[in-house]
């Protein structure tokens, strides 16, 4: 999500309190439609070919693999829509900021903490609201197998974002 007036571009990672992030932006500042291109979800090198990202700064926020699981596993259990075809939802979360040559965004905050969010966003005078938030989230929940998925699913994003893995 792209707003000009402050020549800041969000990364919406999936399942990282990004809807919260997109809210408060809008209320404060139009957003650019670039190339008629939905901006949901949408990678940083999927907008570096529209955008030099070498002139904006660009931030996303990554959250504990095994906390988004939950999230993601507790949101497709709420939706009826959700038929098992919306695997994007899972995406590792690097996927979004990296490209072979490397990370494509300035600024990674991470979901667990809040403050550091408040504080970058301050600086473009923005308030972050709690918007969407899944109830349960603890991770203890998963069994071993689903322990394992994230492990293997994700195990770029524990060492690129420095969370620690579950060994079983």
């Amino acid at each position: 999500m792209y707003c000009k007036d402050i020549n800041l571009l969000f990364i919406h990672i999936t399942k990282t309190s990004g809807t919260s992030i997109k809210k408060s932006l809008r209320e404060k500042y139009k957003v650019e439609n670039i190339a008629g291109i939905n901006q949901h979800h949408r990678t940083a090198l999927s907008y570096s070919k529209e955008l030099d990202l070498n002139n904006i700064d660009t931030v996303s926020i990554v959250r504990n693999p095994y906390d988004r699981y939950m999230s993601y596993l507790n949101f497709a259990h709420n939706k009826e829509w959700f038929n098992g075809n919306n695997f994007h939802f899972m995406r590792p979360q690097y996927e979004y900021l990296y490209s072979k040559d490397g990370c494509l965004v300035n600024d990674i905050l991470k979901f667990e903490d809040r403050e550091e969010i408040n504080n970058y966003f301050n600086k473009y005078d923005i308030k972050i609201y709690k918007h969407n938030i899944s109830e349960n989230k603890k991770y203890e929940y998963l069994n071993e197998d689903q322990i394992a998925f994230c492990n293997k699913m994700y195990d770029k994003d524990f060492k690129l974002f420095n969370y620690e893995r579950i060994q079983l």
